[in-house]
């Protein structure tokens, strides 16, 4: 099924399936898309099918429609196509360029798996994990992926930025969208290319509207959203706004309930990768039952302890994504620090005043 990827800031993409004859967009309710911007009219373009192929028309709009950069009144769409909805940018795919899942997707039932098994389980350029909402077991997934993610050739700051946002995606996946149901699965897969790793999860429950909340909390404090954040013991609009700054793209579906991670992959970050000892290979002496108790007991409590230790420096990162740049009294001044120079990423969130074009003398 066809799809249309809004970018509703330089790094937030909201997904939409052409799922009806006549798809609409526009900045009016009623629309398939909405799109609350002063470029976009209220009834602006829609997306119909004619002898099995897609075509956009404009429907008078104030500032037009353009596809490929040429202003259209009516076009059949292509694969990759890119279309302007007044400023707006959205791009037009017929299918997904790569599978949504692994080849090798692997359930993760228990709170524990042996490194040998992680090691076979990481080994490729691509992974999939399908967890029950259960906290311990989903930090023993968190923990595969983390280790996967090791792996790849980004370099250590990109890494830790991305293993952050996925811990934030998976922890909104329990709290949000599955709400704790240990009945519910939450999948995640993540895939290496040549120039970016990328990393989806998806949770089986309602979904909520990422923009919507954005919305509200760039009305709030931060500093005072944070500590509601953590006391309701969720994610909401801050979670999001982290993931932003951690990533270069987060794309959502229409319902809130798929998320994908993107980071993309620099030259002079690169990772290189680590030369393979032959003497590794080398096999060992069987050690006794005994032997073999002692080491797992020893290395499950260090284990435990290294997911503790993860997870607590998980929290550190998230806060000092959060207070970054944020207001802060100086001594014996009240002056503030000035809001850092990307924030116009999470505070327009295509809101009406986002583009501030001519208003509409048509279809409003």
């Amino acid at each position: 099924m066809p799809k249309l990827k809004v970018h509703l800031t330089s790094r937030l993409i909201k997904v939409f399936e052409i799922d009806k004859p006549v798809f609409t967009i526009g900045r009016g309710p009623n629309n398939d898309v909405q799109l609350l911007a002063k470029s976009v009219s209220r009834n602006h373009s829609h997306i119909i099918t004619e002898e099995g192929k897609y075509l956009i028309e404009d429907l008078g709009s104030s500032n037009g429609t353009k596809l490929n950069g040429v202003r259209i009144n009516r076009a059949y769409l292509n694969d990759g196509d890119m279309i302007e909805v007044g400023v707006v940018k959205i791009a037009y795919f017929e299918k997904d360029a790569l599978p949504i899942a692994p080849e090798r997707v692997y359930t993760i039932k228990t709170a524990s798996v042996p490194e040998d098994k992680i090691g076979e389980m990481i080994k490729d350029s691509e992974l999939g994990l399908i967890v029950p909402t259960v906290k311990d077991v989903i930090d023993c997934a968190f923990e595969i992926a983390r280790q996967f993610i090791d792996k790849t050739s980004l370099s250590q700051e990109a890494m830790l930025n991305l293993q952050t946002a996925l811990y934030e995606a998976v922890d909104n996946a329990r709290r949000h969208g599955n709400k704790d149901d240990a009945t519910k699965m939450i999948r995640i897969f993540l895939r290496e290319e040549e120039k970016s790793v990328f990393a989806t999860v998806i949770d089986e429950g309602e979904g909520f509207d990422f923009l919507a909340v954005l919305r509200k909390t760039a009305m709030q404090d931060t500093l005072a959203a944070a500590r509601e954040r953590y006391q309701a013991g969720g994610m909401g609009g801050l979670g999001i706004r982290l993931m932003l700054k951690c990533v270069d793209s987060l794309e959502y579906d229409n319902k809130g309930s798929k998320i994908t991670l993107y980071k993309l992959k620099k030259p002079d970050e690169a990772k290189p990768a680590k030369p393979v000892d032959a003497s590794e290979e080398t096999a060992e002496m069987e050690p006794s039952e005994s032997a073999k108790e002692t080491v797992k007991s020893e290395e499950q409590q260090k284990e435990k302890q290294s997911m503790n230790a993860l997870v607590d420096k998980y929290k550190d990162r998230i806060s000092h994504f959060l207070t970054e740049g944020k207001p802060k009294q100086e001594t014996g001044t009240s002056e503030t620090v000035e809001e850092a120079e990307d924030d116009d990423d999470f505070i327009s969130f295509n809101l009406p005043d986002e583009f501030d074009l001519e208003g509409d003398s048509k279809n409003d």
